[in-house]
């Protein structure tokens, strides 16, 4: 692991002949000191091995966790320069990233057994991350968060109402709530498809098992949702339309509507966000 994969990026300067560095001219300064990443595996349901990355803050456990989905499903979460993260150790908070099925990096079967059935195998995964964790004695517990965006947003929504017993809260961005409403209205191109083997409506059952709308009675953790009003990619409606519903159920839940697509390069707005999660976090375990 190098150096520079643990630093905000800089802009350099190169010799226009040689290509060879000629300095920094814009460094993104002296970092604050960060937990380490560890590296662990665990087996899931069905055997199946996976990795996950642990960072753990100073002091003894249990500690309160924050499990982060990431999204994609093809990506992965490695060891980077990463101070969304970090922020929660700072807190007193561990950190725990799940590869779960799906993620590249692991094989082409390990990446593609997610297809025809989205979300049944990376949810297996992601509960004997969790399991794992309280086995090991390294958590509460009683305190146990999960949050992702994107994709990881998504599967947060579909394991608060399929496992509601597990989690103190939930919080996800930009997240896929109901999958037939997302067909309408997502952009061209971006249709989720591929993932189903098909359109909603040669898929229907299929559709309605993997989305979170389906099992929105379910849920009983608390949940703070922070969603872009102009995102092509996971659109407003479908998110409105589970946000009514689990009002109408009576559920406990916040929705933070941000000016922005899929995501945000405005910092400020990036670090007000990182605040609202922060924030909820404590709201849920009674500590602010």
């Amino acid at each position: 692991m190098h150096l520079e994969e643990h630093s905000p990026a800089s802009v350099v300067a190169l010799d226009v002949a040689t290509g060879q560095l000629k300095g920094k001219v814009l460094s993104g300064g002296p970092l604050p000191p960060e937990q380490p990443w560890i590296s662990v595996t665990f087996s899931s349901s069905d055997g199946q091995q996976v990795q996950g990355w642990l960072i753990k803050p100073e002091g003894e456990g249990p500690f309160p966790v924050i499990m982060e989905i990431h999204g994609g499903p093809h990506e992965a979460a490695w060891e980077r320069f990463a101070p969304e993260l970090q922020l929660w150790v700072d807190h007193s908070f561990a950190l725990f990233a799940v590869n779960y099925r799906g993620s590249v990096g692991f094989g082409r079967a390990f990446q593609e057994q997610i297809l025809g059935n989205p979300g049944h195998w990376v949810l297996e995964d992601i509960v004997a991350g969790r399991n794992w964790l309280i086995q090991q004695g390294i958590v509460r517990q009683d305190a146990i968060l999960i949050t992702g965006w994107s994709y990881g947003g998504y599967l947060t929504l579909l394991a608060l109402g399929k496992f509601p017993d597990l989690w103190a809260g939930g919080m996800t961005g930009y997240a896929i709530a109901d999958y037939a409403t997302l067909n309408e209205e997502v952009a061209e191109g971006l249709e989720f498809t591929w993932l189903f083997g098909g359109m909603p409506q040669e898929k229907p059952e299929q559709n309605r098992i993997s989305s979170p709308i389906t099992y929105a009675e379910q849920v009983k953790a608390p949940l703070f949702i922070y969603q872009g009003r102009n995102d092509r990619g996971c659109p407003t409606q479908q998110m409105e339309f589970y946000v009514a519903r689990l009002q109408q159920l009576g559920k406990q839940i916040e929705i933070a509507w941000l000016e922005a697509g899929h995501g945000t390069l405005n910092v400020e707005q990036d670090i007000a966000t990182q605040e609202m999660l922060l924030r909820f976090a404590y709201r849920v375990l009674g500590e602010i």
